[in-house]
């Protein structure tokens, strides 16, 4: 059974008999939302638990100008600037900038820059210490260097820029790590940032636990033709689509409306939803299931499935049901009458998840140091 904000918002008007008219849709769409987020943010689902593998690339020494304004350009000799250095820092006369932006192939936008000074000739060096997690961080449990099989150092702010002020002399390889709330072009992220930057290319694992997602329409299909299982669409997928795609087609050629979001319509009705397998490039999608074809010229938006365990489906139910009986104006009795069951199906599903038991962060094969053991000379550390 899919789980969209959709279906909890169709179950409220069917178990309430509301009359489909646009004040009891708004009610019933504000209490799916309510209930859907009851069913998120009363218990701690293990399903929140993540690990996230990144990697952290190698230095770029290149040369080029510096403006007054902060914006770096290399040299039209040199190579274009990766993709990465999007989220990196730059050294400039051993002092640390962290970039902004990436403003081209070539250009670099540097974040507060606050030197004022502009140089027609100088050199960089670019290196990747910093990662914008792909979830809202709640709690981090360990960052551990996978190449070297040690445990890195999570800090606070105030020890990172000790740390940062006290790198020189110290072994040139990642020991420690804090993590800040920041606002990135693309929306606020919780950002690891590493001191000091590794000299090579180095895989790092950050385990975490995050915060639910909010249920939202990912992207508008605009046209949707499926055959045999493969959907296709006229516009540019995104590229963080695919935890917990879902795509609605409408019955014609009009898009599910956005005024109350998720498919929920005037004019037309949702007639598929249909599980996102995987995205294959910008304008094709592989479904779930592989029997749907035939299907052309339909509306369609990419939404997500809420973000609880399957299990606790009935006590969002169940808060839904309770909050539009109250924004509703009905009896205040069933109104906490349907809270206490509510209630009872939460703890149902929280006795029904599996027991997962966080352990803490123990070394494997070698010490979890600040410095790393190969770097010590002298260490009688194995």
């Amino acid at each position: 059974m899919n789980r969209t904000l959709y279906d909890l918002f169709s179950h409220v008007l069917d178990t309430e008999d509301a009359t489909d008219d646009p004040v009891n849709r708004r009610r019933a769409l504000r209490s799916a939302a309510w209930g859907a987020n009851q069913a998120q943010s009363r218990h701690r689902w293990s399903g929140y638990n993540t690990t996230e593998t990144i990697t952290l690339n190698a230095p770029i020494t290149t040369t080029g100008t510096l403006s007054a304004s902060g914006v770096i350009t290399i040299d039209l000799a040199k190579d274009d600037l990766p993709e990465w250095t999007d989220m990196s820092s730059v050294i400039i006369r051993g002092i640390l900038y962290r970039i902004y932006r990436r403003i081209n192939a070539r250009s670099l936008q540097i974040d507060d820059f606050r030197d004022g000074q502009a140089n027609a000739s100088t050199g960089f060096t670019i290196v990747d210490d910093r990662h914008a997690l792909t979830d809202t961080v709640r709690e981090i449990y360990s960052i551990r260097d996978e190449d070297s099989d040690v445990n890195l150092l999570h800090v606070g702010a105030m020890q990172y820029r000790t740390l940062l002020n006290h790198q020189d002399g110290q072994p040139n390889s990642v020991f420690a790590a804090t993590s800040v709330r920041t606002n990135r072009p693309d929306g606020r992220t919780t950002e690891l940032r590493f001191v000091p930057a590794p000299a090579t290319k180095t895989t790092i694992s950050v385990s975490y636990h995050r915060n639910p997602r909010v249920a939202r329409i990912v992207h508008d299909c605009c046209s949707v033709a499926i055959t045999n299982g493969t959907a296709t669409i006229d516009s540019g997928l995104p590229t963080t689509i695919l935890n917990g795609g879902i795509l609605l087609v409408s019955e014609d050629a009009e898009r599910p409306d956005g005024e109350y979001a998720f498919g929920v319509v005037d004019a037309n009705v949702t007639e598929h939803t249909l599980r996102i397998k995987s995205v294959t490039n910008k304008t094709t999608i592989v479904l779930e299931d592989a029997s749907i074809t035939g299907i052309e010229d339909r509306g369609g938006i990419i939404t997500e499935e809420l973000d609880f365990p399957p299990f606790a489906y009935n006590a969002a139910q169940r808060y839904a049901e309770a909050e539009f009986r109250r924004v509703g104006r009905g009896e205040a009795g069933e109104y906490w009458q349907t809270i206490q069951m509510a209630d009872r199906e939460l703890r149902l599903a929280m006795e029904q998840e599996a027991t997962l038991r966080r352990e803490h962060p123990v070394a494997l094969s070698r010490s979890g140091t600040v410095h790393y053991p190969e770097n010590l000379a002298g260490s009688d550390t194995p």
